[in-house]
C-alpha cells in the first residue's frame, strides 16, 4: 500500500527527473545540420562496400 511518506518520495523523485532533463535540456546547444544527400552522394559505395 502506498502510504503518505512513500507519496512524498515518489514525487520528490519526479520532480526531481523533471528538474535534471529540464536544466540538461535548456543547456542544448544547436548543431550542424546533417549532412544531405547530394554530399553523401557515393559515400556510402565507395567507403561501405568498396571497403
Amino acid at each position: 500500500m502506498l502510504t503518505l511518506e512513500s507519496l512524498i518520495a515518489v514525487i520528490g523523485l519526479v520532480l526531481t527527473a523533471f528538474g535534471l532533463g529540464y536544466a540538461i535540456g535548456s543547456n542544448h546547444k544547436p548543431q550542424k545540420q546533417p549532412l544531405g544527400p547530394e554530399k553523401l552522394n557515393g559515400y556510402f559505395l565507395n567507403h561501405i562496400f568498396l571497403g
